[in-house]
C-alpha cells in the first residue's frame, strides 16, 4: 500500500472520530465555464463532507463566479478557497494562491493531463489546420480564459506564429461558452475556441451545433475532442491568509472522500508544467515579471539625480547655439534664400520629369493590356490551324492544297500578330508619336471592337451610329485614342460592378460642335454630385485599392497632347459621362 493511500485512510479515520469545527468559516467560490458536465460532481458531495466537519452554517459555496469577479472578491478578501481550472489556479500564483488539491474522474484519471482547448468553425469551411486559420475572425469568451483562450493562443505560439497577429480580428464575448458556439454557428465569426469537451457535454450529438460545427486541427477525438495538449482538471486552490489549520482540515477531508461510481474523486497535481509553459509565453500570471524593465525601474529611482546634469548639459548645448546663431545669422539667411531658390527649381524640373516618366510608365502599361488581348487571338487561332494539320496528317486525309490553305491562314494570322509587337515596339521606342488623318468613327470602331471581345462585363456596350453620314476628320494617333477609350471604357464597367447596378449599360457615341468633335462614354450607374465628379479629377485620385489614380491623367494627358481636352459631369440617366474633345483635321496643326 503506498503511503499516500495510508494518509487518505488515516485521514479518513481521523475525520471520523473528530469533532465539528464549529464556528471556523469556510468560503469557497466556484468559477464558471469551461468545465464538462462530470467535473464538477464531487461539489455537491464536497459541501456535504464540509459541512459535516465544520458545520453546515459555516461553509458558503458561490457558483458560477466570472474570473472578473473572482479578481474582485480576492480583492476584497471574500473567499478563501476556489474552485477552477488548473490555469486560473496557476495564473494567481502572483496573487499568493496555492494550489491544493484535482478532481480526477474516468474519463481523465490522470489528475496532470485532462482539459485543453478546441478549436472549431462551421462546416464546409474550408478550415483544416492552423495555417487555415491565419488572417481569419476568432470567437473566444475571456481573454483571461486558460482552456478558452489561453492554452489555444498557446499552441498557435508553439507552432511558430506570432499569437497577437495571427488572427484578422478577436472578439470576446464575456458570457458563456454556449455563447461562442452559437456565434460561429450565425457566421459572426470564423473559428471559435472553448475548452474541451464543451461541444460533447453540452451539445447532444444530434443537435445543430454537432451537425454543423467541425474540430480544426484536431490533435485528439477521445475522450473528448481537443486541438491542444492536455492540462491539469479543475483545481481547488487557497488564496493568500486562509487560515492553516482550516485549510489543512479542509485538504483532509475532501482527500477522505470515496470515489463515486465513474471514478469522480480528488487527488493531487504533481504536473504543471504544460499550463506555466502558456503563461511564460504570453508573461503574464507568476511571469508578470518578465514584462518589467529595468531602465523604468532606473529612471523611476534616479530620475532626480539625472535631471540635473541634463539639464546643465542642455543649457550649455542651448548657449552654444544660440552664440552661434547671432554671428552667422545674416549669412546662413542669404545662404539659405539661395539655396531655396535652386532647390525650388530643381524640384520643379525633377517633378516636371517624374510626371512625364509616370505618365509614360502608364500609356505603355494600358497598351501592353490592350495587345496582350489582342495578340491572344491570332495566336490562339495558328494554334488550332497547327492543331487541324495534325489531326490531317494523322488521318491521312491531308492534301497539298489543304496544306496550302492552313499555311496561308497561319502565315496571316502570324503577319497579325507581328504587327502588333511593331506598333508596340516602335511606340516604346519614340517618344514622337506619328498621327494620321482619318475619320474617327474607324478609331472608335477599332477600340470599341477589342474591348467588347477582350473585357469580362455582362452588361451591355452599346455604340450609338452617328446622325448623319459625313465624315468626323480627325488628325489622331489612333493608339493613343485607343488607350483613352479604353480607360473610359473601363472605368465605367469598373464603377457598374462596383455599384452592382442592376441592368449595366455603357454609351459610346460621335458628337460634333461648329469646331470641336467629342466621344461621348457614358454609363448608367448611381447618380453622382458635382463634388464626386470634381474628386475625381484630382491628381492620382482612385477608389481602387490596386490602382494608381493614372487613368483619366492618362486620357487628359492624350487629350491635351491632340489640342483638345477631358471634361467629365453626371449623367443625365445617372452615372458618368466623359467627353473626350478632339479638334477637326487640320484645327490643331
Amino acid at each position: 500500500m503506498s503511503r499516500l493511500t495510508c494518509t487518505v485512510l488515516l485521514a479518513a479515520l481521523a475525520l471520523q472520530c473528530a469533532p465539528t469545527l464549529a464556528g471556523t468559516p469556510v468560503r469557497i467560490a466556484v468559477t464558471s465555464g469551461g468545465h464538462g458536465t462530470t467535473s464538477l460532481k464531487p461539489l455537491d458531495q464536497s459541501v456535504r463532507a464540509l459541512e459535516a466537519r465544520f458545520g453546515p452554517s459555516n461553509v458558503t459555496i458561490r457558483e458560477r463566479v466570472t474570473l472578473t469577479e473572482l479578481g474582485h472578491m480576492l480583492e476584497r478578501g471574500e473567499v478563501d478557497y476556489f474552485i477552477s481550472t488548473s490555469g486560473v489556479s496557476r495564473r494567481n500564483l502572483s496573487e499568493g494562491s496555492r494550489d491544493l488539491l484535482t478532481i480526477t474522474d474516468s474519463r481523465f484519471p490522470d489528475p496532470n493531463k485532462s482539459y485543453g482547448s478546441l478549436f472549431f468553425t462551421r462546416r464546409g469551411s474550408g478550415i483544416k489546420n492552423l495555417e487555415d486559420m491565419r488572417g481569419r475572425t476568432l470567437v473566444a469568451n475571456h481573454p483571461n480564459g486558460p482552456y478558452s483562450y489561453l492554452v489555444g493562443m498557446g499552441e498557435i505560439e508553439r507552432a511558430g506564429y506570432d499569437a497577437s497577429t495571427f488572427f484578422k480580428s478577436q472578439r470576446f464575448l464575456m458570457q458563456s461558452a454556449e455563447d461562442v458556439v452559437q456565434a460561429v454557428l450565425d457566421g459572426r465569426a470564423d473559428v471559435g475556441i472553448v475548452a474541451s469537451c464543451i461541444l460533447e457535454d453540452f451539445f447532444p450529438a444530434v443537435s445543430e451545433a454537432r451537425r454543423n460545427l467541425e474540430p480544426v486541427a484536431l490533435k485528439a477525438a477521445a475522450p473528448c475532442m481537443r486541438s491542444t495538449d492536455q492540462h491539469p482538471n479543475w483545481t481547488l486552490s487557497a488564496v493568500r491568509g486562509a487560515d492553516p489549520e482550516t485549510t489543512r482540515e479542509v485538504v483532509l477531508t475532501l482527500l477522505g472522500m470515496p470515489a463515486s461510481p465513474d471514478g469522480v474523486r480528488w487527488s493531487i497535481t504533481t504536473d504543471f508544467q504544460s499550463t506555466d509553459r502558456v503563461f511564460k509565453a504570453f508573461r503574464t500570471g507568476v511571469y508578470d515579471v518578465m514584462n518589467e524593465r529595468s531602465f523604468s525601474d532606473f529612471v523611476e529611482k534616479y530620475w532626480l539625480f539625472a535631471a540635473v546634469p541634463l539639464a546643465a548639459a542642455l543649457l550649455c548645448f542651448g548657449f552654444a547655439a544660440l552664440l552661434r546663431r547671432m554671428v552667422g545669422i545674416r549669412t546662413r539667411e542669404l545662404k539659405r534664400t539661395l539655396e531655396n531658390e535652386r532647390r525650388l527649381r530643381r524640384e520643379a524640373q525633377e517633378a516636371d520629369e517624374r510626371y512625364r516618366r509616370l505618365l509614360r510608365v502608364g500609356l505603355l502599361g494600358q497598351l501592353s493590356t490592350m495587345f496582350a488581348h489582342e495578340i491572344r487571338q491570332p495566336v490562339g487561332a495558328i494554334l488550332a490551324y497547327v492543331q487541324g494539320l495534325r489531326n490531317f496528317c494523322a488521318s491521312g486525309s491531308l492534301t497539298p492544297e489543304m496544306s496550302e490553305g492552313v499555311l496561308a491562314k497561319i502565315n496571316a494570322q502570324a503577319e497579325r500578330v507581328s504587327d502588333i509587337v511593331e506598333r508596340v515596339r516602335l511606340y516604346a521606342r519614340t517618344d514622337a508619336v506619328d498621327r494620321i488623318t482619318t475619320d474617327l468613327r474607324d478609331v472608335v470602331d477599332e477600340a470599341v471592337g477589342p474591348f467588347k471581345r477582350n473585357t469580362r462585363f455582362e452588361g451591355k456596350i452599346i455604340l450609338e451610329p452617328p446622325a448623319s453620314s459625313e465624315k468626323f476628320t480627325v488628325r489622331v494617333s489612333p493608339l493613343e485614342i485607343s488607350i483613352a477609350l479604353h480607360n473610359l471604357m473601363q472605368n465605367a464597367v469598373d464603377a457598374l460592378a462596383s455599384a452592382g447596378t442592376a441592368d449595366p449599360r455603357i454609351t459610346i457615341r460621335i458628337e460634333r460642335t461648329e469646331e470641336r468633335l467629342a466621344v461621348v462614354v457614358s454609363d448608367n450607374g448611381p447618380q453622382l454630385t458635382q463634388d464626386e465628379v470634381a474628386r475625381m479629377t484630382a491628381p492620382l485620385h482612385t477608389t481602387k485599392s490596386s490602382g494608381m489614380g493614372l487613368g483619366l491623367i492618362l486620357v487628359n494627358s492624350i487629350a491635351t497632347g491632340h489640342g483638345g481636352h477631358l471634361r467629365l459631369s453626371p449623367a443625365a440617366c445617372g452615372g458618368l459621362e466623359a467627353r473626350l474633345i478632339l479638334p477637326h483635321a487640320g484645327e490643331h496643326d
